[in-house]
This record gives structure tokens, C-alpha cells and sequence, in this order.
């Protein structure tokens, strides 16, 4: 059996490691201090999962990912000059989670070192992305889950 995926909502969190949980983007918004809970609540009210947990096949958890749109994640704005997102497969900005139309999908998460910073692509797809990476990838990491609907 493969590793799982599953969204990271209000209702999973409590399975998702402690870095998860105690996470800084919900904590620091400037001067002010979030509600971890309003938080989660606004963020699973207005944009449904708002990161992924990775499951190996005993059931453990092998880590989490957040995501969801740059104006819940205050913090965005601290990510390191000209970091920039591409253009997912329905041809929008940023992570759109997993949404498989039946059964089971699987999912590929890919990490790149590179030997260089890339120019500014503005909105890259995957290939504008991989011929400005080509030639310049030192090392990779990919982890493969699956997703199933729950009906």
C-alpha cells in the first residue's frame, strides 16, 4: 500500500506533527497576535484545506505541508526577495490541493536544490519552470502520495 495524503483541516490537525500545529503563520501577524482557532476556522470557512499531511502505510505521519492563499500566511511576505508562485494545473496561481475527479490519485510533491537563483518567470507553468531549471539542478527530493475522495 502506498502513502496517503489528506488534507489538513480543523478536523485533522490534531494529527499533524507539533511543528504543524504550533506553527509561526498563524501566530505572528506584525504587531498583532492571531487566534490559532479564528484562524483555522477563517481559513477552513473560506478556503477549505489549507495544507496536506503525509501518511506512510502503518499510518504514521510523515509530515505536513500548509498552503492556501498569500493573505492568510502574514508571514508570505517575509519568504526571501523574488520568491514567486507559478501557475497550477487549472491555470491559477499557487496550490490548489488534491481533486481527483474518481478513485485514487496519486500526487507528486518535488523539492529542487539549484546550483543558481532563477530570473523572475513572473507566472510560470511546469515546463516554463523546468527549461529555466535545466542544467541547474543539483539535487531532488520527490514523495508520491494518494488521494481518494471521501464520498
Amino acid at each position: 500500500m502506498p502513502s496517503r495524503v489528506a488534507g489538513l483541516t480543523r478536523g485533522t490537525i490534531a494529527t499533524a506533527p507539533s511543528v504543524c500545529r504550533e506553527c509561526v503563520w498563524w501566530q505572528s501577524r506584525g504587531n498583532k497576535t492571531a487566534s490559532k482557532e479564528r484562524w483555522i476556522e477563517r481559513v477552513d470557512e473560506e478556503s477549505g484545506e489549507w495544507g496536506t499531511l503525509y501518511y506512510d502505510d502503518d499510518g504514521s505521519v510523515l509530515g505536513s505541508m500548509q498552503y492556501g492563499p498569500a493573505g492568510f500566511f502574514p508571514r508570505a511576505a517575509d519568504l526571501p526577495a523574488g520568491t514567486r508562485q507559478g501557475l497550477n494545473d487549472w491555470k491559477r496561481l499557487g496550490y490548489g490541493g488534491p481533486c481527483p475527479p474518481v478513485g485514487e490519485h496519486r500526487y507528486f510533491h518535488k523539492l529542487y536544490a539549484l546550483d543558481r537563483l532563477l530570473a523572475d518567470l513572473h507566472e510560470p507553468d511546469k515546463p516554463a519552470l523546468e527549461r529555466a531549471m535545466h542544467g541547474h539542478v543539483v539535487a531532488e527530493a520527490t514523495l508520491i502520495g494518494t488521494y481518494q475522495r471521501g464520498d
